[in-house]
């Protein structure tokens, strides 16, 4: 996870856990992650919360799946000419 999202994460959690208040939850987002090589790649992201079967409390589920190249390339805009 990218340091300036990292910083952040736990703030969602929390917010999350003391008032069910998401803006990521159950809904596909496309972001940045950070590999461990240290470069940084495009996924689509889906994450939701689920209650725990053999106890009490909640389990977060994430699903990644990297973004196809050709995607990338549509999602960016053309150069813009002078």
């Amino acid at each position: 996870m990218p340091k300036c999202i990292g910083n952040f994460h736990d703030q969602f959690v929390r917010r999350y856990l003391e008032n069910a208040e998401t803006r990521f939850l159950n809904k596909q987002r496309e972001v940045f992650v950070l590999k461990k090589n240290g470069y940084m790649m495009q996924v689509y992201v889906y994450a939701t919360v689920v209650p725990k079967i053999e106890r009490d409390g909640l389990k977060f589920i994430g699903f990644i799946k990297r973004v196809d190249e050709r995607v990338q390339t549509k999602v960016l805009s053309p150069p813009v000419e002078f």
